[in-house]
């Protein structure tokens, strides 16, 4: 769009000239309010006579450009309109500012000056309005962060106040409007549960929001913003259960309901587990007492005893954590045991006689009481050396007891085993006890070949002591005493074993001597099985009186485990494979149950 704006000059010939200002609108900035316009000021002769004015000193003639009250340009400059020259005096380009409401009536003038001549001045003006720019209108809100189920004011700022706008709001697939017509300047935005499905793995997201400027029907333009989704760390959105617990009883009888220390295990899985709004199972922690498992569902063995607090937490897809807890009562347990105080000869009364052919018995029971509801029960069996197998189990219920109902022999020693079990413990923990045969100060045996003191004598060849032996001075045997060979194989880490093991009844006594190769790297400080004694292992843990060594020069403590005859060698150093160790020493029984009869 372009317009004249013409004027008028002065001097002698001053009708014969034309002045005008050429005002162009080049383009328009909606965003910045802006126009760019171009302002020409021209002179020239209009009636085609060629001697026309002119001067061509250039520091004597001046013109000047003035747009919306400032000068934009001023001047010299050689004028020269013969030959009917149409003479460009001053030109200027650039942007002018639209009023608040998209107007702008822009006005501009133009002079100049001209000496030595019949033309000496002119000037020229005018009003130009430039097209109205149409304004989009702007949002602010309450808040720039918002919660699910909740709203924030935002507020229209309109450029021209008769405009209408409608607001949009999305999140991902979702969204809503909702339109205002003019003069309504302000709506609440919210954001539906229902938009979670959306935000399944963050607990924030955006909200994009718009606002579309109408004037009349005519869409103007749109401004966009962003508000900030905060999921709250509320029930309404935290992962929902409670905590399901399911009792393994392994071996507890199941009518007790009782968790058992050691024995009892708990399951432990979420009931109802419910995730709100799409969110999903991200991590999961179950402890008990001191004992974390971090999947579902977790079994825990109980090792711990008392009131033991069960917590349960689950965190969602969007990091809500949810945390319950409850607790269990786990009864401590120990297996029974029982201790034998009194076992004599007697007779059926119960009263202690060297020729007795029953046995007194006086025990206590160690047992633990599972809230009252755990019993032990205690049984007794008895045979003679030479007997393949002990009598038929007989329960004891009174304490002290008598038992042996006139069986036992008064000619023989007895091997007496007491059985303990309890209502968990059902294979029984067993003691076994020695009886001598009958206290006589000395008897012979039949056929003159045998002999003992304080009891009868039971084998040929043979000169045996029922009482403790006290000597005073040194004991010396030229012959060799009594033994038996234990058999003993190789463990899996082990090869090539060489030795022996021997048994020593007459002073329940045990010598290793053993050699063997490892076939596998040992290493340090984790305790090895390295050989195992399968017929008679030793029924209680012995350390050996010396030291196991092997090729490195290494040395290290070796023993002999309670019941299970495995032989264990711990090193400080790691031991290769290919190294052979050796195991020489004795142990010493210190009461009478030396081995486990098998």
């Amino acid at each position: 769009m372009a317009i004249n704006f013409y004027g008028s000059c002065k001097g002698s010939s001053s009708s014969k000239y034309d002045l005008w200002l050429n005002v162009t609108q080049n383009s328009q900035n909606i965003d910045s309010n802006l126009s760019n316009v171009t302002v020409k000021l021209y002179l020239k002769r209009n009636d085609g006579y060629s001697d026309s004015a002119y001067n061509l000193y250039e520091e004597q003639n001046t013109a000047k450009i003035t747009v919306g009250g400032n000068v934009v340009v001023s001047k010299n400059l050689k004028i020269d309109t013969r030959n009917s020259a149409k003479v460009l005096l001053a030109n200027w380009t650039g942007d002018v500012a639209h009023g608040n409401d998209g107007s702008l009536s822009l006005s501009v003038s133009g002079e100049f000056t001209m000496s030595n001549s019949t033309l000496s001045s002119g000037s020229a003006s005018g009003v130009f309005n430039c097209t109205v720019i149409s304004r989009k209108s702007s949002l602010s809100f309450s808040s720039t962060t918002i919660n699910p189920g909740s709203s924030v004011i935002a507020t229209v700022t309109p450029a021209v106040a008769s405009f209408s706008h409608r607001i949009l709001w999305s999140l991902g697939s979702y969204s809503s409007y909702l339109g205002l017509n003019s003069g309504v300047l302000s709506a609440e935005i919210s954001v539906p549960d229902q938009w979670l499905y959306g935000l399944n793995n963050a607990s924030k997201g955006t909200v994009n929001v718009s606002v579309e400027t109408y004037n009349g029907s005519t869409k103007i333009g749109v401004n966009t913003y962003k508000l900030t989704l905060v999921v709250p760390a509320t029930d309404k959105y935290k992962p929902e259960f409670s905590i399901g617990l399911t009792r393994v009883d392994n071996g507890v009888p199941s009518d007790w309901g009782e968790y058992v220390q050691g024995i009892s295990k708990v399951t432990i899985n979420p009931d109802g587990l419910n995730f709100k709004f799409g969110a999903s199972l991200a991590a999961v922690t179950i402890t008990v007492g001191s004992v974390s498992i971090r999947q579902l569902p977790a079994t825990f063995n109980l090792s711990e005893a008392g009131e033991l607090t069960v917590t349960v937490a689950v965190r969602d897809t969007r990091g809500l954590l949810t945390v319950k807890t409850t607790t269990i009562k786990v009864n401590s347990y120990t297996p029974p045991s029982v201790e034998i105080t009194e076992l004599f000869r007697c007779d059926s009364e119960g009263n202690e006689s060297a020729y007795g052919e029953n046995l007194f018995v006086k025990y206590k029971l160690n047992y633990s009481s599972v809230n009252s509801k755990n019993r032990a029960q205690l049984s007794v069996q008895y045979k003679t050396p030479n007997d393949s197998q002990y009598s038929t189990p007989k329960t004891i219920t009174a304490n002290p007891s008598v038992f042996g109902s006139g069986n036992i022999s008064v000619n023989s020693s007895s091997f007496v085993r007491f059985t303990i079990t309890d209502g968990i413990t059902k294979t029984g923990i067993q003691v076994i006890r020695t009886v001598s045969a009958g206290h006589i100060p000395f008897n012979i045996r039949r056929g003159g070949k045998g002999a003992a003191f304080g009891k009868f004598s039971e084998k040929d060849n043979e000169l045996s002591v029922g009482w403790n032996l006290n000597v005073d001075g040194n004991v010396e045997i030229k012959g060799e005493m009594n033994w038996e060979n234990v058999a003993c194989t190789c463990n899996t880490n082990t090869q090539d074993l060489l030795g022996y093991v021997k048994y020593y009844p007459c002073i329940k006594s045990c010598i290793v001597r053993l050699r063997v190769k490892t076939s596998q790297l040992l290493n340090a400080g984790t305790t090895h099985i390295i050989a195992h004694i399968p017929d008679k292992p030793p029924a209680m843990f012995m350390p050996l009186s010396c030291l196991a060594n092997y090729e490195s020069g290494g040395v290290s403590v070796s023993g002999v485990v309670y019941k299970t005859g495995d032989v264990i060698f711990r090193s400080s150093v790691d031991v290769p494979a290919g190294t052979y160790i050796y195991i020489s020493g004795i142990y010493v029984a210190d009461y009478d149950e030396h081995f486990v009869e098998n």
